[in-house]
């Protein structure tokens, strides 16, 4: 078992990657920028050692200009077709100990040319035996993770509780995830209430409701729900006591207090 960490390009700086090395069950994935140069395995010397240090690094990789791929596929979905290249055994320069395999991601239209004019570079530091649409598929799910984590500061304002206690700060996490999973629970149940000025799209009954409107539509629904606490009891004058109802009296117990008394002399 082992974890996976998706990160942008800043998640690809030397500091970040050396975290990666010290946690042999975590793996990355990260974007890297298309400028970036890698690099190969060391060369192997056959026959005698050569004097001084033995080279740590091989043959250049740019990614503005790769070689031919290792492994090639294509993986389509609703959306467009997707070219998939891999190339492994590859590290960065100031971090030889962390190698893992670079996956070349081109978004192809209908007639097989390019979608955009730079592919997506990835690098990934796990097995290189894994579905390469799988890497795919979970990069594209960080856009997602990543828009949770912007709705939540601004609109659930899960950085108001400023804390110094440790478990004041994880509950006070979980209490906006589960309110968020209440707002996507309520997505089909609650109805919308658009503005005047809100765009066309986003006034369309047809389309799914996104939680910053859920949650706009969420004081009006509320008022229809139940709740399990018990109903208030009437106020005003109380009925009293029941007619022949003596209570006991209370019980009484000595008083205890710090300094005893003493006996007197006469009493001895």
């Amino acid at each position: 078992m082992f974890g996976v960490v998706v990160g942008d390009s800043y998640y690809a700086k030397r500091v970040f990657l050396a975290v990666f090395v010290s946690l042999p069950n975590l793996r990355v994935l990260v974007r890297l920028a298309c400028n970036r140069v890698l690099y190969g395995p060391s060369p192997v010397v056959a026959g005698k050692r050569p004097r001084g240090r033995p080279k740590v690094h091989g043959d250049k990789f740019r990614l503005k200009s790769p070689p031919e791929p290792e492994r090639q596929t294509t993986w389509s979905f609703t959306q467009a077709t997707v070219r998939l290249s891999a190339w492994t055994g590859l590290h960065f320069k100031d971090l030889p100990a962390l190698v893992g395999m670079v996956v070349r991601v081109e978004f192809l239209t209908a007639s097989g040319e390019a979608m955009y004019k730079r592919p997506l570079w990835l690098f990934w530091s796990g097995p290189s035996d894994v579905p390469l649409a799988a890497l795919c598929t979970m990069y594209l799910l960080r856009f997602g993770v990543e828009h949770f984590f912007r709705f939540a500061k601004r609109r659930m304002v899960l950085l108001i509780a400023q804390t110094s206690d440790l478990v004041a700060a994880q509950n006070w996490v979980w209490t906006v995830t589960l309110a968020y999973i209440q707002l996507l629970l309520a997505r089909h149940l609650v109805a919308a209430q658009p503005r005047p000025w809100d765009p066309k799209p986003r006034r369309d009954p047809q389309q799914p409701l996104m939680p910053g409107q859920v949650r706009q539509a969420w004081p009006a629904f509320s008022h229809g729900l139940g709740t399990p606490a018990h109903s208030p009891r009437p106020a005003g004058k109380p009925p009293g006591r029941a007619v022949g109802f003596h209570p006991q009296p209370r019980p009484r117990f000595p008083v205890v207090t710090k300094k005893q008394k003493q006996p007197s002399v006469a009493s001895r």
